[in-house]
């Protein structure tokens, strides 16, 4: 029975365990969400904002590394919604150099980092104004193997898409 009672006990606070660590999450402007920066970007530089989607591509320049990203909505786990619900691009750089291979196209992310400013580059035959975030932290997620397990106590309605 004590075996039984620490592992439900693990298993809940293993579950309840944030993708983002506190220390990063405790700084993010929750006004700042990507359709408000996009309206008015000047008003949210400098702003720590806390954002995901999926990597479209990844280039090494002098400045550090760019990473473009598809955004997509964060579920409650912190964790990019599907791709289908994306509301545009935004560029992740990473100070130095981050490997390519890792931030591999169509990978899922959830970024942490600072509002730099616009950059606009050629997205076929426009430039298109991608917001720049200098990153504090992120999470690359494994691709999803299986659906979402919701689990709950009491009566309620689930909705599933």
């Amino acid at each position: 029975m004590k075996t039984f009672c620490f592992l439900l006990c693990f298993l809940i606070l293993v579950g309840c365990t944030p993708a983002i660590p506190r220390e990063y999450l405790s700084k993010v402007n929750l006004s700042a969400s990507y359709p408000a920066v996009t309206s008015d970007i000047e008003r949210y530089i400098g702003a720590t904002v806390a954002w995901g989607g999926y990597v479209h591509d990844t280039r090494n320049t002098p400045e550090g590394t760019y990473v473009e990203i598809i955004e997509s909505p964060l579920d409650h786990r912190e964790r990019p919604e599907e791709m289908d619900k994306t509301r545009g691009r935004f560029l992740i750089l990473y100070p130095g150099y981050a490997e390519a291979a890792l931030y591999a196209p169509g990978r899922a992310i959830t970024v942490v980092g600072e509002v730099r400013g616009v950059k606009k580059l050629p997205l076929g035959e426009i430039l298109y104004p991608y917001p720049v975030i200098l990153r504090r932290y992120d999470r690359l997620w494994n691709p999803r193997t299986h659906p979402d397990v919701h689990l709950g106590i009491g009566v309620g309605t689930v909705f599933t898409h």
